[in-house]
């Protein structure tokens, strides 16, 4: 049971880390005002509401799951269009903020 246990949880983490850049999301979440209103204003992201239909997302990276406080806690799926130009606006946003991440 243990040995089925550690597989899900390797299966998880490597789910996570090939889905995003954890240390970023994490950064994100911590200022989720701020990120949800740089995701609106990056056209390298989209994001989806409850009440949208959700689009087309093929080809997209994600969705991340953001939680927004400005929205009454409702939760966002956030897709982003490819990974250098999500690579870069996660960059930017961090900069803004004045964090740098640990390599």
């Amino acid at each position: 049971m243990f040995s089925e246990l550690a597989q899900v949880l390797q299966g998880l983490a490597k789910f996570i880390y090939r889905s995003g850049n954890p240390a970023f999301w994490h950064t994100a979440a911590r200022h989720a005002d701020q990120a949800y209103d740089w995701f609106l204003n990056e056209d390298c992201w989209v994001v989806v509401h409850s009440w949208d239909r959700q689009p087309n997302t093929k080809g997209f990276v994600g969705p991340f799951l953001l939680a927004v406080p400005k929205l009454g806690g409702e939760t966002v799926r956030v897709y982003g269009r490819s990974t250098a130009e999500v690579e870069e606006s996660e960059a930017r946003f961090l900069r803004k903020l004045g964090v740098e991440l640990a390599r």
